[in-house]
């Protein structure tokens, strides 16, 4: 038997340790290039949980962050990007958010949690490039709104070229939505806290301090509601060109089976894992494409037991039930029963992919479905 095994990145969602730790990666690094000649410098992309977001956002922060420019060819030498540099790399001051970690309990703790997000990036922008006085940096963490804090900061860097990521965009914005839906259509509106924040971010863009801006999260359901002061982004989640960005092709998860498990029947695996995990369409031109973590967990766990694992849903992508129970009480119950009774039936429903919600409009079926596709 042939006992070689290659180290699978289950779990890992830094690029930096992938690379140092000798994990197998599946080379999307060409992206990097992609996005940057793209002409729309203010990007949105969407994909499921656990779907390699995290890890392309790290990606983003080492290729672009100044800081990282002495560590390139060890991070990115043997990749497509490293031996295809491009004139962006490593010329940026990157201020990155990540909005998971909120608690959505209340109102209150829904708006401090925000506020303490902003407030981590921030902290974590000034203690890596400096530049401002202690009184400035003062000034800035003393806010009290979010809105007002990244202002100061902006104001304080404006001669800095400033490149802004978000990973998790609406992580929090989508548990509110299935428990407290008046809550989220507070936090939203056109006075809420969450728009002033990238009302801000567009301002900033107007003048020339922020640069580039690539935002991820799972659905489109809070795009237009959060970000119509940042109406200036594009969503790039269902175009062809990036259809394969993250996660895995077929002839990608029929790599790694043959990596991970050369002893086993290729066209057996392949056959199970596409009976199992099906794959996502998210451009009708496109291939399907396979939830990485889906992948990687059934194979790991081939890997350790030699067989099938028992669990065949990874139990830290299985979405919250309760969540997904609020969400079919949203707007036309019986309708959304119907389309429940109609998945549990036939295995399959047709609809047309929402690209981008608004409760300003009716909330009609194919929204619906589309919200159950993306989570």
């Amino acid at each position: 038997m042939n006992t070689k095994r290659i180290k699978l990145p289950y779990g890992i969602s830094n690029f930096k340790r992938l690379v140092r730790d000798n994990y197998y990666y599946i080379d999307k690094t060409k992206y990097i290039e992609q996005i940057e000649n793209n002409p729309e410098p203010y990007i949105f992309f969407l994909r499921p949980r656990r779907f390699g977001k995290s890890l392309f956002v790290s990606q983003l922060r080492y290729y672009y962050g100044l800081e990282h420019k002495d560590q390139f060819d060890n991070i990115f030498g043997n990749y497509y990007i490293g031996k295809h540099p491009t004139s962006g790399a490593n010329k940026y001051h990157v201020l990155h958010f990540e909005f998971s970690r909120i608690n959505t309990t209340s109102k209150d703790s829904t708006f401090m949690g925000f506020l303490e997000n902003v407030k981590d990036g921030i902290v974590e922008f000034i203690t890596q490039y400096g530049l401002i006085t202690d009184s400035e940096k003062i000034n800035i963490l003393s806010s009290k709104e979010p809105n007002t804090m990244l202002m100061k900061l902006f104001r304080a860097y404006r001669k800095a070229n400033i490149y802004v990521i978000i990973d998790e965009y609406d992580h929090f914005a989508n548990e509110i939505l299935a428990f407290n839906f008046n809550g989220f259509k507070s936090f939203v509106s056109e006075n809420g806290f969450v728009r002033k924040f990238y009302e801000t971010i567009k301002a900033a863009t107007a003048d020339g301090i922020v640069e580039y801006f690539f935002g991820t999260g799972v659905t489109p359901i809070t795009l237009d509601s959060m970000t119509s002061g940042f109406n200036i982004a594009k969503n790039f989640s269902t175009q062809k060109q990036f259809n394969n960005m993250l996660g895995f092709t077929e002839p990608e998860v029929k790599q790694l089976i043959n990596l991970t498990l050369p002893d086993q029947s290729n066209h057996l695996l392949i056959k199970n894992i596409k009976e199992l995990y099906n794959g996502y369409l998210f451009n009708e031109n496109c291939q399907k494409i396979y939830n990485p973590d889906m992948v990687l967990y059934y194979l790991s766990e081939y890997q350790k037991n030699d067989m099938q694992p028992k669990e065949l849903i990874d139990t830290n992508i299985a979405s919250d039930y309760g969540k997904i129970k609020k969400l079919f009480a949203l707007q036309e119950p019986f309708r959304n029963s119907q389309v429940l009774e109609e998945l549990m039936t036939s295995g399959e429903t047709p609809a047309i992919l929402t690209p981008q919600f608004s409760f300003e409009r009716d909330f009609n079926r194919n929204d619906f479905v589309s919200l159950l596709f993306y989570l």
